[in-house]
C-alpha cells in the first residue's frame, strides 16, 4: 500500500503516541526482546529513561491511576 501511495505521489507518515510502556511497576523484556525496568523508569530498547517522562505532581488523582474514564483529566 505504501509502495502504490509513494508512486502516486501520496507520501505516508507515521504518527505515533507511546501511551503505556508496562504495567505499573516490575521488569522483564518487551516483545522485541529488549529489557525494561518499570520501577525505575528505564526503557534502554526504547531508549527512554526517567526524564523522558513527566512526574507524579501533575496527576489528579492520589495514586497515579485512572478511576474515571469519564474525566478528561484523569485520560489526558
Amino acid at each position: 500500500m505504501v509502495q502504490k501511495c509513494n508512486a502516486a505521489g501520496v507520501r505516508i507518515y507515521v504518527d505515533v503516541v507511546i501511551n503505556h510502556m508496562t504495567g505499573a511497576g516490575g521488569t522483564g523484556h518487551g516483545t522485541g526482546g529488549s529489557s525494561y525496568d518499570a520501577n525505575a523508569l528505564q526503557f534502554p530498547g526504547v531508549p527512554f529513561g526517567p526524564t523522558d517522562f513527566n512526574d507524579g505532581s501533575n496527576c489528579h488523582t492520589g495514586d497515579l491511576n485512572i478511576h474515571n474514564y469519564n474525566n478528561p483529566e484523569e485520560v489526558r
